[in-house]
Order: C-alpha cells, then structure tokens, then sequence
C-alpha cells in the first residue's frame, strides 16, 4: 500500500509495530554530506502561514454556547438588558443615522475583506459614539474611554523568543486604543509603512471572510423598516424603458453590464463556521496538512491563531482573549483561554438584527480591563493602575502575595525581568520572570513560574520533594509555591454548567512557584558545544533514578527545561518543570488521567511514537482511541531531540545565509507542521539519515559527530526491539504459546540508561566527576593538559571551522643534502648493499 506525500511515493515499513507511511530516505534531503543543508523541499513560502498542529485539536474541541450566554458570561449582561438596549437603539433608529447608512450600505456592496474592514470599522465607532450616555447602563464615558476599531491588515510583531515557532499574521482589523491607533495613520488617513504593532497593544482581533455582496438584502430591510431603499454613495440613478411592458426601471451604475471577472476558487459558504467539527471526517485538517486555500477560507483556524500569538506574545498579562469573526454580514463571537476554546452558535446579522448586533458592540466598548483579559487586580497589582496603565506591556513591578506554607506568613513578590513565555493557546502556558521577595527568601537570584495548571493534578513541588527525599540528582531549589488564582473565578463560572451547577470543563488554576535562578543552557552551549554530552550524562543519571527510585516520569524535556550552575569548574546540569510529570501507581499507569488528547511535551523535543499516537487521535474516533503510555524510554529519546536542537540552532551561524534559513525552515516545520509529517521525518532523521547520509555539522559541531552517530545506532536498534517483540506476539498468538517479558520502559534493555551510557561515554569530551564528590564538596581541580577530541583542542575548534574531511598531511620536500638517513628504517637501504655513510 503506498501513498503520495509531495510528490513523492512513501510506503508502510514491513515491521509490524507502526501502520503509519514512513516516507523514504530520499524524501527528506535534509541532512546531506555536503557543508551545508539542501532544506529546499522543506523550505515554506513567507507567504503562507503556518498552522500550529494543536490548534487543529483545540478547534475540534470547541464548545458552542448561545450569544446570550456569552453576554452573560464576557459582559455580565442577563438576556432581559441586552434585549431592552436592543429595544433602545431601533426606538432611537441608528439604523438610519447617516453614517451608518453609508457604511453598511457600502459594506454590503464590497466585496474585498479589505474594504469590509474599514467600512466596518466606520460602523462600529460611530455606535459606540451614540451609546454614550444615550442607552440605559451606558455613561458618559467608558471604563476603556478611548476603545476604537481600526482596519489594519498588517503584520504584527513577534517577540524574539517566537521568531522560529511564531507565524506573520495579519488580522483584518484590531480593537484598539485611540492613542495607540493614532500611531498607525498620517493626519490624512493613510497607514504609516514603517510602524508596526506589538501584540501587547491588541484588546481584540477581528477577521473577516466575503463571498456575496448582499445591497439587495439591505435595500429590502430598509423597505421592512418602512425606509426608502438606499443606494451606494457615489453611484448615480438613470431610467431606461423597457420596451415588452413599456414600464420606466430605475437603473444604479451597479446595474451596468460589467467586463466578465475571472471565477474565485474557493468554499462554498458555511452557515455554521464550525459545523465541519461537529463530523470528524468533515473536518477538513484531520487527514493531513492544512493548504493556502483551506487557510484562506476557514476563518475559525485564522481567529484561533490570533488567540495562539496574543496569549503567547503577551508575557503572561492575559488570562483569555477576545475575538470576532465576520461571514458576509454574519457575526460570530469567541473567548479563548488555558481551557479551551468557546464561540457562539447564534450568528447576529447586521442586516436582518442590526440592534442587537449594535447592543454586542458596546457591550465590547464597555469592557473593563479585566474582561478584555488582564489578569484581576487583586490577584497581581499593577505598578501603575487600570486604565492608566491598560494594555500593560509586562509584569515588570507588578506584586504578588503569596501565603508561606512553611512559616505561614505572607511574602509579597516583586516581578522584575520577564524571561521566558511558552507558545500555547490551550494548556498551562508557562511563563517565567525574575523577582525580588520581601521578606528576602535566599541570598541567592530567584525566579517565579507561574503555570495554569489543572486543578486536579498534584502540585510540582510535591513532586520535587518527593524525588529529593528518594536521592534523585539534579534537581532545583523551591523557596515558594501557591495557588493564586482559578479561571472559575472568572467568565468561565458562567461558561458550560450542567443543570445540577457542575462544570463540563476541565478547571485550570495559576500556579506559582519560586526556584533559585539557574542559567540557560543556551548561551553555555553557544560557547562550548562540547558540554552536550556532559549535559545528556547527567541527565540520564536524573531521569533513570526519577523513574526507579521516586516513580515519577518528568515527560516535558525539552531545552527551555534544562538549566545549569556552575560550582568550581564543575557544571552542574538542573532539571526543572515539574507541571507535566505524573506519580506512576504500581503497576506503571499514571495516577492522573487528563480529558484533553494532547500529548505531554514541547512538540520539536518529543519522541516520533508519541507524536504519531497525537497524529492517530486526530483521525481516530473518541471511543475507539487508546493513547500510548508515556514511558522512559520517550524521555530519554527527547534528549536527542534537545542536543540535535541546540546544534542546529545555536551554530546555525557557520552556515552560509541559505544555510541559516534551511535551518529556521526546519525547526518552525518541527514546530507547526502536521504531526504526521513531524513523526514521519523525526523517525527517518533518527534511524537513518543521520547514520547513513552524514551529519552537516560545522565548526566546534564537528568533534560531536561520532557522539550522534552513537544515539542514532541505539534508536535503531531500540526499534528493531520493539519489532521483534510484536513479532514474538503473533507468533505465540498463533502457535498458543505465553508471549515472552519485554520490558517497554527501556524496549527490552536496549535504550536504558546503562546501555545509552555504554554507547556515548566513548564518545564523551569530558571527563565525567563522580557523583560522590559532588556530594562531599570536592570538586576536581582543572587538568593543566587542555581536553581534547580525536585530537583536536577546544582552543583550535573555537579558532576554526573544523573541515568535513581530514586534513592531507604534507611534508616538506627536503635536499638530498640536507637528507639523513638511517640505515634500520629507511627501506631504500635495505634494498641496497650497506655502505658508509660520510
């Protein structure tokens, strides 16, 4: 059986433990012999953008609520006030009001999103104007007074920590505030080119999908209302005769016979935006990855992009954001936070229900700060207060209290530099900061992670004290913990209640925990890639006794989770993030159980298996699905990943500018691209290509390749394990026979700690210090001798670009004159009758 992937025939492997096509060697030309990468395959247009694979699963997962509901739950408005300010408005007849007449007219005539924006952006701002203080609950001025919408339709800014992960976008329009929109336009009007906006700044996007003028539904609604039907400013009125029934028929320029336009190829219109994730086998972005046009037309994926860079891009200032999404004149409404997705089933059109849609509006114009989604101020106080300083760039000097569970007295947190945000819609979305105690907690730098974690789950630092009291190395220092602040207590209180007033979520609460400050492997490795395999040696040291000795799987490695300090010359590697790992029950399964599909882990650091068991539940039916077992084996797999990771990114600069952009390609493929593709690659990559093809590695890189080549040798023959064994099953199956032990921890005793060890540690540049000394104190002094690997100094690695091929030795040609030759070695002489030499 064989299928297509980028033109390209790819074939199921005859072993029988894995059913998904794994394409051939040939397909990836990612990682040649040659100084610098061929990625061209893999490369993706700046054009496209790029869909994060978990937003498909978060958008399948959505809850539809009614608009009432949502009224309720974002604007705390009852159903009974949003219908009598609907009431108001058609008594106070804005449907007629001048500049509402001409924009709604000329947006039903438009058909480019562009110009909809805009004329949208008329609309809405000229209701929010009427609403002050003409409708019932509306004053003077708003909680955020100078809230506007502006058409933008261009690129907003990443941060830097996203720039491989992060996609461009481009929302249709934003929800702003006036000072902030007035840097983006001239005094005149016209968008300046080179002011972009910053994520920070968005209170809300809006995206917008076209596909039919709609003047005559407009000019019919007018007649409804009793109102003389409208035309278009700018269009002129003739009267042509018709000569069957001799009757005059008023003609607009829009009547005119027009120059044929070439089709559009696109959807047909969906009344329900989201009523393809109502059938899985509709869903258009199950089976594979999604293409331009699929992007182009879904607008839920747009919109839920949007939440994914807002929440991502804001450095954790955001507990939920906003979003409207606009088909034809049919408008949607969307809450986005740490637990999931939520929009609303009832479209409000701004034609046939213009007053209620009006009554949305400014219930958005009425929005306080903390319902567009900062986080409440009596959870973390603002250096400067609400509205001043609304939207706030960051937590810098903002303050926490938190209760001492130890000495049961408050300590007041003092946020300083923000360091760390994690690329999440849904999920803990973890950020991290650098901040100072009052009381004073240690001598040492501390930080706070604050992570939304499910309720239910046990707390990290359980879990780390549980681990230091069994003897597990390498673990980090807790000062600091507590549970700040629960998403019920917010709008989801009103989101999704059964009739006995229980939730159907999964509740999330912010967690804080404050750790001694450790440095970022990162720039360590930057200067000495060298420490990789002293890194991966204690690592597996950590891991191996986390899972035997504690009974805990840590199960989110990835490069952002591995920090170090440095005692003496020794560099003591630290393994932090504890918000994924789970306690194992006796019988290996996890004592925690969680509703949602995803995989635990950061995607580009996971194990292929894992990736493609989150690929098959995506095409899998819910009652059918049975996840795969997150083992030890997973873990010590991603850091592979990690090492791989760091070698591509951080010595991307040996390459040349070509080179670099293949690699930037490659990782954001990592990141956002299908996850059966990203299975599919990471199982050929680490089973074949790397050992077969050869590993472009240049500069310091270089003195690693046997080392790599090492941790290709035991992923294949850990692969081939796990085949035998589903081989040994059939057969005992079919000859009735007990099936043999295998033990799936370590696939068999070929990918443990021990074997991996026994693999690498040949290969290791460093000398390894023993545990025992770390525990006494006694650090090994310096050797005056520098380290070297196959013979090459740090020093000559940092100085040069180590060459693919060895180096041709030559000798300089020396005088016959100048030649002494020695009668025992010299051949020549022993071919010759010895004689005297002079």
């Amino acid at each position: 059986m064989a299928t297509r992937q980028q033109g390209r025939t790819t074939k199921y492997p005859p072993s029988l433990g894995s059913r998904t096509p794994v394409p051939s060697i040939a397909a990836f030309p990612v990682l040649l012999h040659e100084n610098e990468m061929d990625l061209a395959y893999c490369s993706i247009p700046d054009t496209q953008e790029h869909i994060h694979p978990y937003i498909r699963e978060d958008l399948k997962n959505a809850k539809m609520i009614s608009i009432y509901c949502y009224a309720k739950a974002v604007f705390n408005l009852e159903k009974d006030v949003l219908t009598s300010r609907a009431d108001e408005i058609r008594d106070l007849n804005w449907f007629d009001d001048e500049i509402i007449r001409t924009s709604l007219a000329a947006y039903c005539a438009s058909e480019e999103e562009v110009s909809r924006s805009a004329l949208f952006a008329k609309l809405t701002n000229r209701v929010i104007e009427l609403a002050r203080g003409a409708l019932s609950g509306v004053g003077n001025t708003y909680p955020v007074d100078d809230f506007c919408f502006v058409e933008h339709n261009r690129a907003v800014d990443r941060i830097e920590e996203h720039e491989v992960l992060g996609a461009v976008r481009r929302p249709n329009a934003l929800g702003l505030r006036r000072a902030v929109a007035h840097q983006l336009f001239t005094k005149v009007g016209k968008p300046k080119k080179k002011v972009t906006l910053r994520w920070t700044d968005i209170l809300l996007t809006l995206e917008f999908k076209g596909f039919s003028t709609m003047s005559d539904r407009f000019d019919k609604q007018r007649k409804k209302r009793g109102l003389v039907p409208f035309n278009p400013e700018g269009t002129k009125a003739t009267e042509r005769t018709n000569k069957k029934s001799k009757t005059v028929v008023v003609q607009t320029a829009e009547d005119k016979p027009r120059r044929p336009k070439k089709a559009k190829k696109m959807s047909p219109p969906r009344e329900n935006i989201l009523a393809a994730l109502q059938e899985r086998n509709q869903y258009p972005s199950l089976s594979g990855p999604l293409t331009p046009e699929l992007v182009a037309v879904d607008m839920s994926i747009q919109v839920a992009s949007y939440a994914l860079e807002l929440l991502s891009c804001t450095y954790g200032t955001r507990s939920h954001c906003l979003s409207m999404s606009i088909k034809d004149d049919k408008l949607f409404l969307w809450y986005h936070d740490a637990s999931g997705i939520i929009y609303t089933e009832d479209h409000i059109s701004m034609i046939d229900n213009f007053e209620l849609f009006a009554a949305l509006v400014v219930g958005f114009a009425c929005c306080t700060p903390e319902q567009f989604g900062v986080l409440p101020p009596s959870v973390v106080q603002p250096h400067f207060p609400y509205p001043r300083n609304f939207p706030p760039p960051n937590l810098d000097e903002s303050t926490l209290t938190i209760t001492d569970a130890r000495t049961k007295g408050d300590v007041v947190v003092t946020f300083d530099e923000y360091l760390f945000s994690q690329y999440m819609l849904v999920g803990k979305r973890t950020f991290l900061y650098t901040i100072e105690t009052e009381p004073v907690l240690s001598k040492q730098k501390l930080i706070m992670k604050l992570s939304y974690q499910v309720t239910t789950r046990k707390e990290e630092h359980r879990l780390v004290d549980i681990a230091k009291k069994a003897g597990v190395p390498h673990l980090p220092e807790i000062h600091l913990w507590g549970d700040i602040w629960k998403l019920s207590d917010g709008a989801r209180e009103a989101f999704l209640t059964n009739s006995d007033g229980r939730a159907t979520y999964e509740d999330r609460v912010l967690r804080a925990i404050v750790y001694t400050r450790y440095s970022s492997i990162k720039p360590l490795f930057s200067e000495n890639c060298l420490l990789i395999p002293v890194m991966v040696d204690q690592m597996l040291d950590c891991l191996h006794d986390l899972r035997y000795k504690a009974n805990i799987l840590h199960r989110d490695i990835s490069v952002n989770n591995i920090m170090y300090e440095k005692k003496g010359n020794y560099y003591n590697f630290v393994l932090i993030d504890f918000d994924m790992a789970v306690e194992l029950l006796k019988d290996g399964a996890s004592s925690y159980t969680a509703s949602s599909k995803h995989r635990t882990g950061t995607l580009p650091f996971m194990a292929y298996q894992l990736i493609d068991d989150a690929y098959r539940a995506t095409i899998t039916e819910p009652q059918e699905w049975r996840p795969k077992r997150h083992l030890l084996c997973h873990d010590l797999q991603s850091l592979f990943w990690v090492s791989l990771w760091c070698i591509l990114v951080l010595f991307q600069h040996f390459h040349t500018k070509k080179g670099q952009e293949n690699i930037i390609n490659l990782l954001r493929r990592w990141e956002s691209d299908d996850l059966n593709y990203i299975s599919s690659y990471k199982n050929v990559l680490a089973r074949h290509t790397l050992r077969e093809e050869g590993i472009p590695l240049l500069g310091p890189p270089a003195a690693l390749r046997s080392w790599l080549l090492a941790w290709t040798e035991a992923l294949s023959a850990a692969e081939h394990a796990l085949c035998s064994h589903c081989l040994a099953i059939e057969c005992a199956e079919v000859l009735g026979k007990e099936v043999p032990p295998f033990d799936e921890e370590t696939m068999g005793g070929t990918f443990s700690r021990q074997t991996l060890k026994d693999a690498l540690t040949p290969y290791m540049p460093f000398k390894q210090i023993s545990r025992d000394a770390i525990k006494m104190g006694h650090i090994e002094p310096p050797s005056n001798e520098e380290p070297s690997v196959d013979g090459i100094t740090k020093s000559e690695l940092t100085k040069e670009v180590v060459m693919e091929k060895p180096r041709r030795q030559t000798r300089k040609r020396m005088r016959p004159q100048d030649q002494v030759l020695d009668a025992e070695n010299d051949i020549r002489a022993r071919l010759r009758p010895r004689r005297k030499l002079t």
